[in-house]
């Protein structure tokens, strides 16, 4: 999927937060890479999307901005991506847990 401003991100991210409940720690673990692996990707893309797209709608000010969100998303969106790993693994082992203790 091609995100192509910080508002799709954003709305992605939100439903794949929403829509992913790990069963078990494996699965949460595999729904965080998976946040990992796009939120890198998104902020790769934006170093070069985000000033092209500013420039286009608002001259060389634009240009500005979209360098600043372009330099600023490539550190925020992996660290964000990163924490969605943590509690996404940690979503699944908890309900790892929750699974054990209800067949014992």
């Amino acid at each position: 999927m091609f995100i192509n401003n910080d508002n799709d991100y954003a709305r992605y991210r939100e439903d794949c937060m929403i829509e992913e409940k790990p069963k078990n720690f494996v699965e949460g673990f595999g729904y965080g890479c998976n946040s990992l692996v796009e939120s890198v990707k998104s902020g790769l893309v934006g170093v070069v999307a985000r000033p092209y797209v500013e420039t286009y709608r608002n001259g060389g000010w634009g240009m500005i901005r979209g360098l600043w969100q372009g330099v600023s998303g490539l550190l925020l969106k992996p660290a964000s991506g990163s924490l969605d790993l943590f509690a996404k693994s940690f979503e699944g082992f908890k309900n790892t847990v929750r699974h054990t203790d209800t067949i014992t």
